[in-house]
């Protein structure tokens, strides 16, 4: 795991937007513990959930759903991002909005397009 620049600065850009962003992680207790500063952008959330603390990893689909319930979530107003396929269909197949994550350079613009794309009701 490596900690990104881009990631702190892309989350307030998204809240300035009046976007709520949450996590949705499969990173392990180890992990977290291991790399704490990777993590340095969980206080600029609004949430989230880490699949070790409910014992269920995407992309099982219960795990979509507990973090829409947890956060009162429509994943049908929801925009799922990740870098695993299996990952995006699972979330896709829950309703979700979603958009495989292939780097900053090339994913931010999806991701923002697909945004704005929701935001003009397309």
């Amino acid at each position: 795991m490596h900690k990104q620049d881009y990631v702190i600065p892309w989350i307030q850009e998204l809240k300035r937007m009046g976007k709520r962003v949450f996590y949705l992680s499969n990173y392990s207790a180890f992990s977290i513990k291991a790399n704490r500063d990777v993590l340095d952008f969980l206080p600029y959330m609004d949430g989230g959930v880490f699949s070790y603390q409910v014992h269920i990893a995407k992309p099982n689909p219960e795990i979509y759903r507990l973090l829409c319930e947890k956060y009162n979530l429509n994943a049908e107003e929801c925009l799922f991002t990740d870098d695993m396929p299996d990952n995006i269909a699972a979330a896709q197949e829950c309703g979700f909005h979603a958009v495989l994550f292939e780097g900053y350079e090339k994913s931010y613009p999806a991701i923002m397009e697909t945004i704005q794309a929701n935001e003009d009701g397309e």
